[in-house]
């Protein structure tokens, strides 16, 4: 259970990585 936590939130912070580079980016 413990492992399965962290793997959760590693990728909850890569996707919230990827939306703040998309908000960098902008709508092109």
């Amino acid at each position: 259970m413990s492992k399965s936590g962290q793997n959760l939130k590693i990728n909850d912070t890569r996707l919230w990585d990827s939306l703040m580079e998309m908000a960098k980016i902008g709508p092109g």
